[in-house]
C-alpha cells in the first residue's frame, strides 16, 4: 500500500453508494482510526426534511456564511476546527450503519424539495447539500483502500466491434472486478457513449481547447491507451443498481455502430475526427473500461 491516500470525489449519490457496494463486498484496508461504519456513522447528518420557512434568520445566514459556504468554496473547514464529540464514531458502529447511510444518500437523489432544514444554518438549497455530503463523504472514504477482487488486465485492444462484443459476452459467465464499475455498469457508460457517438448532426466546429487537444490524437491512437486523469461527465455515470439488461442494451448499441454509416459525431474533448479514427478511438474507451473486468473463463 503506497504512502500517498486515495483521492476521491464523488460527483453523484450513484458514484458514493457504488464505492459503499464495493467496500462492503469486498473489504479494505484502513489508513486511519476509523471503520467503514464508523465513518458512515459519521458521515450521516443530514436529516432530510424541508424547513418551515426558506429564509434565514441573520443568525443563520452569518452561520451558514462561516462554516458551509466556507467549505463549498475552498473545501475545507474554518482554521482550527475540530470536530465535536457528538458527531465522533463509537468503535462499535455494525452494517446496519452503512446501509443506513447508503439509503440516505439515495433518498438524498431524489429529494424533493429545495430546501434542507439544516439545523442552527437554516435552510440550505438541497443542491449545496447534496455537494456538501459528497465532498465530506469523498474525503472519510478515501482513508479506506479496497482490497481488489482481481488485478486489472494489461494489453487489452479491441480490433473491432465483434471483439468487445465477443469480450462482453465471455464475461458474461464471470469475472473477476479490480475497479469500482461491475460489468453491467461499465456496459450501462459505454452504451451512453456509443449512443452519443450516433447522434445526428450538424455539429458546431470545434472550440479552442478541443483543437489544442486534438494534438494528442496521434499519441493516444499509437498507444491504444487513454490518457489518465480523463473523468466521465455526471449524465454519463452509470447507476449503481445496472442489471443485465444494462449488458443486453450495450450489445445491441454496438452491433448498431457498426452499421452506422457516419460521421461520427465530435469528441466532447477532441472535437471532430477522421472517421477511422473516431472508431478506433471508441474501441480504446472500451478496452480502457473492460480492462478493469478479467473473465473467470
Amino acid at each position: 500500500m503506497s504512502d500517498a491516500r486515495r483521492q476521491l470525489n464523488f460527483r453523484s449519490e450513484d458514484e458514493a453508494i457504488a464505492e459503499l457496494d464495493r467496500l462492503r463486498a469486498g473489504g479494505y484496508a484502513q489508513r486511519g482510526n476509523w471503520t467503514l461504519p464508523m465513518i458512515c456513522w459519521h458521515v450521516n447528518r443530514p436529516v432530510l426534511a424541508p424547513p418551515k420557512s426558506d429564509a434565514p434568520s441573520p443568525e443563520q445566514a452569518a452561520a451558514k456564511k462561516g462554516f458551509i459556504d466556507l467549505i463549498l468554496t475552498t473545501g475545507k473547514g474554518p482554521p482550527g476546527f475540530q470536530a465535536p464529540p457528538e458527531i465522533t464514531p463509537k468503535p462499535d458502529c455494525g452494517d446496519e450503519v452503512v446501509l443506513a447511510f447508503r439509503k440516505m444518500l439515495a433518498d438524498m437523489k431524489s429529494y424533493p424539495h429545495r430546501f434542507v432544514d439544516f439545523g442552527p444554518f437554516g435552510p440550505v438549497p438541497i443542491d449545496e447539500v447534496r455537494k456538501l455530503v459528497l465532498m465530506h463523504s469523498s474525503h472519510h472514504l478515501s482513508f479506506l483502500d479496497p482490497k481488489q477482487s482481481g488485478t486489472r488486465r494489461s494489453g487489452v485492444q479491441y480490433a473491432s466491434e465483434d471483439d468487445v462484443i465477443a469480450d462482453v459476452k465471455v464475461m458474461r459467465r464471470g469475472y473477476a472486478q479490480a475497479g469500482s464499475w461491475s460489468l453491467p455498469q461499465a456496459c450501462a457508460h459505454l452504451d451512453k457513449a456509443v449512443q452519443f457517438r450516433m447522434q445526428p448532426g450538424p455539429f458546431p466546429p470545434d472550440t479552442a481547447e478541443q483543437a489544442k487537444n486534438k494534438e494528442r490524437i496521434p499519441g493516444i491512437l499509437a498507444a491504444g491507451k487513454l490518457p489518465e486523469g480523463i473523468k466521465a461527465p455526471e449524465p454519463m455515470l452509470p447507476p449503481a443498481d445496472c442489471g443485465e439488461k444494462s449488458i443486453d442494451d450495450f450489445l445491441a448499441t454496438i452491433e448498431k455502430y457498426k452499421r452506422f454509416p457516419g460521421p461520427t459525431a465530435p469528441h466532447r474533448i477532441f472535437g471532430h475526427l477522421a472517421e477511422a479514427d473516431a472508431r478506433k478511438l471508441n474501441l480504446i474507451h472500451c478496452a480502457h473500461h473492460l480492462s478493469y473486468l478479467t473473465p473467470k473463463s
